[in-house]
Formats: structure tokens, C-alpha cells, sequence
């Protein structure tokens, strides 16, 4: 038989037996090739693979070791180091490298000299561990005899394996090398400043936040342990790995150390995930007039703000003026202070002002949009709201037919929805069709009328149906169908009344999912099964909000039950749900506008301030009851 027909025959009869799960077989099969065929690397590369996933180091290393030299490929010198973990296998590892660098100034500025750097460091790898001489037996190291790790070669060596990392078209290669060099260090190591930070700056660079958090955990290290510069690495690898308590446990003493406001910055984020967001506030108070960081009043006014403590925020901002830190950001926090505290005047002025130097802030654009329909200057506030979320201008004339697109989430593309339906008889000489996609989500309660598009249709988001509604209708009789409230101070809402209740079936969806204001939103079930007590109540958990579907699945009520079907997608099957059920408490989310569009009575919970969106705000009220979705009632938190 030719070499060729016995490689043909054996490797992929190798093969076979790999797929078909014999590995220890298969692995047999491709080093009975390379018996014959030395220099055959897929054969290597499968005998390797097989080694590695028979999770027996030794067959890896017996493996890797039969390997000639020349047929070392990245990837089985990549498949190598990751399968093995003892720093003895490091040398292994390099003697596979061939490596020529122009120069000692070069040392640096390459990958290869970052490998080359590596290699002198291995060289001595026994005079770091026990300070015996380079000839010595690196499998022969005693432990007990202390770190004695040269700072210079292991901070050119940090340094040239950061270079790699950030150049290297290897990854992964350079991934398992970092993790083969940091099994030098140990946790008295780490401890030791010098070290510290050159094992942070490197695995900062090679984005290996996991590792630095594993280290610090393992260490048990504490704040006076922690060296200045290495602070910000590891708070931020701590909170990218969302270990925000471990974060946490750094601030005690916090105040007497030489911080930076990015520190600060990075532990208000983890107190803020830890939900310790007044610590956070306080925190950052302590520290941004000292550090005259802009960054840190406009963390300070957003957190204020999204608490609801707004006259605080707005006397921070003046505070800080005082100080000389400004910008557009913590100017857009006040206009949005102002429009959420109903001073909608100054708001208006405040984003005008603003809105001069930058025309196309979206955000900007909406708090002027939200003062003026507040204001009940309601054509130039939708127009507003309309041309900040769209490119084209909202057509001044339009054809008999007139087709509806959507621009929004399912939420408020219902809500303008519901508007054109009130008015339906207003507008009767008007056709509307529906484009695919709001046809495909709300097919279960609208009308069909078609959805071809035809080029004699006028296109309307919907977004642009309030204005459209101003402009056919006129303000007066916007105002008498949907803002009655247009003088009213506040709404007439009381506490959830549970004589309110219709029925003992209810609809529940507190949370909502939105990126934004998500969170000032979010209700608490608790709160709710509080009031409802009855053991004559069946609640139906509709919460697409995973935070707010733990929350009640933690309560362990018997009386929750939980649908079994995609509640964020399947918009029809919640529909149906809603339908089934005698009433909904919902708070400011999708399912509350779903209800609503249904018809089905509703008990809206809505927090003051940044929580509560224009549309559950005079003057869309009448008598605590939205003026949109009348069988909804609304409820402060």
C-alpha cells in the first residue's frame, strides 16, 4: 500500500471514529499515522484534540511532547497551553517557538519580542522561586522559600505580553500564554505593589477581567493592599464581571486614600447596582467639588434626578455652577429636573436655550416636545415629538388613504393607535391601512385593511398621529377629546383602592425593560400582594421584565401563577391573556397600553418625576382616570 493510500484510509477512518465519540480509539489511530507519516499535521492536530478531550493532562502532555518541533502549529501550542495549567509545561510551550528579534531595542515593539521576553524570564523562573542558579531544575522548586521574582524582568515581560495582547492577530494563542506567565504569581506576589499593578495593566489589556477578578477574590485583598494605580483595573474588571458586592467591600476607609474620580465613578455604578444608591450619592458628594469633576456632578444630578429628589438635584446643579463645573450634559439633567418637577415654562426655555447650540439633541428635542404639549400647545408639541423621531416632515395635506407605519415599541404605537380610534367618526372620510409590522402585532384587535402599500397612500408613523389629529381637527377639539385636564394641577389619584377591583382574576405586569427609565418605572409586587390579601384573588404574572419576574417568583405566593408562553414576543397571546382576566394592575410598560387599547379596566401604579411619562400627566387626565385609556384609573407609588 502507497503512503498516500495508507494516510487516506487510517486518517479518516480516525475521523470517523472521532465522530462517532471513540476518542481514545481515534486518538490511537492518527499516532499510528504519524508513525509513518512524521510530518503530517492534521493527524497531530487530531491526536491533541483527542488528548484534550479525554480531560487527562498527562495524555496531553505526552502527546504535545511526541510533536516534532517543525510541525508545532499555533493552534496545537494554543490547544496545549489551554489544556494544561502547571507553570513546568511553560517551557515546553516556548521551546515550540522560533523566534529572531532585530535588536534589544526591539524588544518591545514586536510580538515576537514579547515571546522573547517571556523566554528570559522562564530562563530564571528558579532563581524567582527559591534564588537558585539558572541551570537549575525547574520541576525541582521548593515553595517555602519565598518569592524572589526579579521587578524588572517581570514588569518588561507584563509589559511585552500587554503589547502582544493588544496587537496579536492570536488571541486566544496570547490568552493562553498570559495565563501560563501568571502562574508566577501568587497571592503574596500580588499583594506586593510593583507586581500588582503590572498583572493588572496586563490583563486590563487583554481584556481578561475575569482573571483579575478571580485574583482578587482569591487574595483576599483589601483597599490598604491595593496600589493607587491598580485601583481603577480592578474596580472596573470587578463591576464588567458584575461582582458589585466585592466592589463594595473596598469603599470602607475609601475617604482616607489618594482616589481619582474614575474610583469614585466605579463605585457609585456598583453601589448603584447593589441598590445602595444613596450611599452612592453621598459618596460622590464627598468628593466632586475636591476633584472639580464634571463627571461626577452629572452622576450626581442623574442619580438625584431618578430618585425623585429634584429639588436637591436642582439646588446640586446651582451649587455646582458656583463651583465653575458646567457643561451640556449637566445642563440637559436641569431641563429635564424642570420638566419633570412641572415648572414647564423654565424647562422649555432651558432646552430652547440649549437646543441653539445643538439643534438635533433627541433628548432635548423631547423635553421641549413634552413642556409645550404640557403647556397645551399641543400642534407645535406633537410636531415636536413627531420630527425629533423622525427624518421626514409630517405632510401637510393628505390622500383619502393613508397608511400607518410604526416607528415605536408596541407600547406607545397602541397608545397613538387608541387616539385615532377615539376620533374615528371625526375623521370617517379617512381610510387607514396598516403596515406589516403593526399589522403582525396587533392583527388581534384592529380592523384588517390590507397591507399593501400603495403609492397613492400618504405614509404616517405613529408617532405623527397626534399632530395629524391637531391638524385635521384643530386644538379645541384635541383638547375637548384628550387633554380635559389642561388646567389641573395635579391628577385626583388616590392609594390603590382594592374596591376598585373588578373581578378575582388580575393581570399583573409591574416592570418594564426599558433602557432608559426602566428601573423609575418598576413597581414592587410586594407592594400589591400587600394590599390584595384575599386568598379569593388568582394573580397572572405578565412580566417580560426579568428582574421583575425573579421578584415575584421569590414571593412564593400560591395564589401567582405563571403563563407559559413568550410574553416579550408574543404580543397576541398576552392580548388573549388580558382578555380572559377581569382587571390588570399594570405599571408604566407595554401591557399597561395593551390593557388599555382592550378595553379591559386597569389600575395604572406611576411614580412621580422621572417615572411618569407625559401621557399619564396633565392634562391627560380626568378625574385620576387617563383621558386616552378611560377604564384606566391611575395610582401614585
Amino acid at each position: 500500500m502507497s503512503e498516500t493510500d495508507f494516510l487516506k484510509s487510517r486518517f479518516f477512518s480516525g475521523i470517523e471514529l472521532v465522530e462517532s465519540g471513540k476518542l481514545k480509539e481515534a486518538r490511537e489511530v492518527f499516532l499510528k499515522v504519524v508513525e509513518v507519516l512524521p510530518d503530517h499535521l492534521p493527524s497531530w492536530e487530531n491526536a491533541l484534540y483527542c488528548s484534550t478531550q479525554l480531560d487527562d493532562v498527562e495524555l496531553v502532555r505526552q502527546t504535545f511532547r511526541r510533536m516534532p518541533l517543525a510541525v508545532r502549529s499555533i493552534d496545537t501550542i494554543t490547544m496545549f497551553a489551554g489544556a494544561v495549567e502547571e507553570w513546568s509545561d511553560v517551557t515546553l510551550v516556548l521551546q515550540s517557538l522560533v523566534i529572531e528579534t532585530k535588536s534589544e531595542d526591539d524588544k518591545l515593539k514586536s510580538p515576537d519580542g514579547a515571546l522573547t521576553s517571556l523566554k528570559i524570564l522562564i530562563k530564571e523562573i528558579s532563581s524567582f522561586k527559591n534564588g537558585s542558579t539558572k541551570g537549575a531544575d525547574h520541576n525541582q522548586v521548593d515553595p517555602s522559600s519565598g518569592p524572589k521574582i526579579d521587578p524588572e524582568k517581570f514588569m518588561a515581560t507584563a509589559e511585552a505580553l500587554a503589547y502582544l495582547a493588544r496587537s496579536s492577530e492570536e488571541p486566544e494563542y496570547t490568552r493562553a500564554l498570559i495565563k501560563l506567565f501568571l502562574t508566577l504569581i501568587d497571592d503574596d506576589i500580588f499583594r506586593d505593589h510593583t507586581f500588582q499593578f503590572a498583572t493588572i495593566s496586563l490583563l486590563h489589556s487583554a481584556g481578561m477581567f475575569a482573571e483579575i477578578t478571580d485574583r482578587v477574590v482569591s487574595s483576599k485583598l483589601k483597599l490598604n493592599e491595593v496600589e493607587s494605580n491598580s485601583l481603577e483595573g480592578i474596580l472596573d474588571a470587578l463591576n464588567k464581571t458584575k461582582q458589585f458586592d466585592t466592589s463594595c467591600s473596598f469603599i470602607d476607609g475609601i475617604d482616607k486614600q489618594e482616589v481619582n474620580h474614575k474610583h469614585i465613578l466605579l463605585f457609585a455604578q456598583a453601589l448603584e447596582h447593589c441598590s445602595r444608591i444613596p450611599d452612592a450619592i453621598n459618596l460622590i458628594a464627598r468628593h466632586c467639588f475636591r476633584l472639580s469633576s464634571t463627571e461626577l456632578v452629572n452622576e450626581r444630578v442623574r442619580l438625584l434626578s431618578e430618585e425623585n429628589r429634584l429639588i436637591e438635584a436642582k439646588e446640586f446643579y446651582m451649587a455646582a455652577k458656583k463651583h465653575g463645573i458646567g457643561g451640556k450634559i449637566l445642563e440637559k439633567h436641569l431641563a429635564k429636573i424642570l420638566l419633570y418637577s412641572g415648572d414647564y415654562e423654565n424647562a422649555l426655555r432651558q432646552a430652547e436655550t440649549i437646543l441653539k447650540l445643538d439643534p438635533n439633541d433627541q433628548d432635548l428635542r423631547q423635553v421641549k416636545s413634552e413642556s409645550l404639549i404640557a403647556l397645551g400647545r399641543f400642534d407645535q408639541g406633537f410636531m415636536e415629538l413627531y420630527s425629533a423621531t423622525n427624518d421626514e416632515n409630517l405632510a401637510q395635506s393628505f390622500t383619502p388613504e393613508i397608511l400607518i407605519a410604526g416607528d415605536q415599541g408596541i407600547g406607545d404605537q397602541l397608545m397613538f393607535l387608541q387616539m385615532l380610534k377615539t376620533c374615528e367618526n371625526q375623521l370617517s372620510g379617512l381610510g387607514f391601512r396598516f403596515n406589516y409590522e403593526i399589522n403582525k402585532k396587533i392583527r388581534f384587535v384592529t380592523k384588517n385593511r390590507g397591507n399593501t402599500i400603495s403609492v397613492s397612500l400618504t405614509k404616517l408613523s405613529t408617532t405623527g398621529i397626534p399632530a395629524f389629529i391637531v391638524q385635521n381637527l384643530g386644538e379645541d377639539e384635541f383638547h375637548r377629546l384628550f387633554a380635559p385636564g389642561i388646567n389641573s394641577d395635579i391628577p385626583n389619584v388616590i392609594d390603590l383602592d382594592e374596591s376598585e377591583i373588578n373581578g378575582d382574576t388580575i393581570a399583573v405586569c409591574l416592570g418594564s425593560s426599558a433602557t432608559a427609565i426602566g428601573k423609575q418605572k418598576t413597581i414592587s409586587w410586594s407592594k400589591i400582594l400587600e394590599i390584595l390579601k384575599s386568598s379569593k384573588y388568582r394573580f397572572v404574572c405578565l412580566e417580560y421584565s426579568e428582574a421583575s419576574k425573579i421578584e415575584a417568583e421569590k414571593l412564593n405566593d400560591e395564589r401567582v401563577v405563571f403563563p407559559d408562553c413568550d410574553l416579550f414576543n408574543d404580543v397576541g397571546e398576552v392580548a388573549k391573556i388580558i382578555q380572559q382576566c377581569d382587571h390588570v394592575i399594570a405599571g408604566s410598560n407595554s401591557f399597561a397600553h395593551l390593557a388599555g387599547f382592550l378595553d379591559k379596566p386597569t389600575s395604572l401604579a406611576v411614580t412621580e418625576g422621572y417615572g411618569r411619562l407625559w401621557y399619564w400627566r396633565p392634562p391627560f387626565l380626568i378625574d385620576g382616570r387617563s383621558s386616552i385609556y378611560p377604564k384606566t384609573k391611575l395610582y401614585l407609588k
